[in-house]
Order: structure tokens, then sequence, then C-alpha cells
């Protein structure tokens, strides 16, 4: 058996790395984007899950280029201005491990994991070890302190959990690449399980009339993956810098 995989190389010639964009093998795509049908799903046989308690592959779609080249956002003259004066080399959090901030880092190709409680939802990602906590046991954001990723409350509704998030830190990068955000950020995200209970459906509506000049909408799918080791990877600074020429 042959399978076509087709990546972008590393920009480092001493270490064997790829960004994968697709991988084909009898005539299925296994990975690639905007695709989950038959893909990622297959690898990890046809178990349903009972919940959101359990391992998720996110799937990669055009939302990760459009989160890192938010040019044609609708935004404010204040966020058009937080582009034209972004340098990546300098101004990105990440090479300072600071991690992206939800929605983005929900959306970015990753495994998660989800565990559901009586009294809160723990999302933690692979990608930077980011870990996210759901308040299920409060009705509203009084008394909360402001935090990187915010503070969430959630409920349900039938079966499909109702996520509301406000109280973020200002972030240099907290809407997209080089979109600023501040005190008006809130972010409202819906989890459903698909009837066949194998992928799960993310939608989020993220508004701050600060930087954005209406709300920016999106949502990715993620396979259900117990097969899946989860296994977070920590930022390594010296590894988080290695291009920037510092």
């Amino acid at each position: 058996m042959t399978a076509i995989v087709e990546a972008n190389p590393g920009r480092d010639p001493d270490r064997p790395m790829a960004l994968i964009h697709s991988v084909r093998k009898d005539g299925a795509t296994w990975f690639g984007r905007g695709t989950i049908e038959g893909g990622i799903t297959a690898a990890g046989g046809s178990a349903a899950a009972e919940g959101l308690t359990g391992t998720w592959v996110v799937q990669q779609t055009e939302l990760v280029d459009w989160f890192s080249d938010p040019s044609g956002w609708p935004l404010t003259a204040l966020g058009r201005r937080g582009i034209e004066t972004y340098d990546d080399l300098t101004m990105n959090p990440q090479i300072h491990c600071m991690p992206r901030t939800a929605p983005w880092f929900m959306i970015f190709p990753s495994v998660q994991r989800i565990e559901v409680g009586e009294a809160s939802i723990l999302i933690r990602s692979e990608y930077d070890t980011i870990e996210r906590t759901i308040h299920l046991d409060v009705t509203t954001h009084d008394g909360a302190a402001p935090s990187y990723q915010g503070h969430s409350i959630g409920w349900w509704e039938d079966d499909v959990l109702v996520v509301d998030t406000r109280l973020f830190d200002d972030h240099r990068s907290g809407h997209a690449r080089g979109v600023p955000s501040g005190a008006q950020k809130h972010l409202v995200e819906r989890f459903r399980l698909d009837p066949g209970r194998t992928s799960l459906t993310y939608r989020f509506e993220l508004e701050d009339p600060e930087h954005l000049a209406r709300p920016v909408t999106g949502e990715v799918q993620s396979a259900y993956r117990p097969d899946v080791e989860f296994a977070p990877v920590q930022c390594d600074l010296a590894n988080a810098r290695r291009f920037v020429g510092d």
C-alpha cells in the first residue's frame, strides 16, 4: 500500500520536520483541509462517544488560514491599526510561550481532551498545554477576575453545551494574528455531538466592538479518537525563538 503525503518542510535542515496538509491512502483522504468524513475518523474505527468526555482530534480547515491572515476580517479602525503596526518577529506572544486564546486555539488542528464534571468542564489541548475551565455551577461572571482565557460559564440546551466567556485579559493578538483584544471581548461557543456520535461540531461567535466592526463566526469539526494518546507538549522558549534572531 502507498500513502501520499503533502506537507511543507521545516526551515531547519538538521531537523526532519514538516507541517502536514493532507494524507491520502486507498483513494480516501485520511487527513486534509476541510474534510472529516472518511478521514481522521477512519483511523479510529467506529467507536461512538457517550458524551463530550473523551479525546478529540480537531480537523484542519481554512479557518486556520483566516485567523493567521485576518486582513479580510471586519475590523474597526483600531483593529486595522493593530494589523498595520504588528511585527510577528517581535510582537507574537508565542515567542514568549504565551499561547493563543479561544476561539483561535479551539479551531487550531490539535488533540484536545474534554472532561465533563458536575460543577465544571475542563478542556485541555496538547498544543502548548492550554487548559480552560468552564463553570457549570455559576450563572454570571460577577466577582470573577480577568484572565488569559477569560471566565467561562456553561449550560446545556438539550444536548448542546453553550459556553459564554468574558473578562479576557488584554492581548496583542487576542482575536487573530495582529488583531488585539481587550476588556470588551465576548465569546459564545456551542458544542454539539453529531448524530453518529463520532464527531463533534464546534461553533463560535466572537464580538469586540473596540476591534471588530461586527461579530465573527465560524465552525470546525473534531473526530472522537479514544485510540489516540493525549500527550501535551510544553512550549520550549528556545524553540519558540529559534527564528526570531534575538
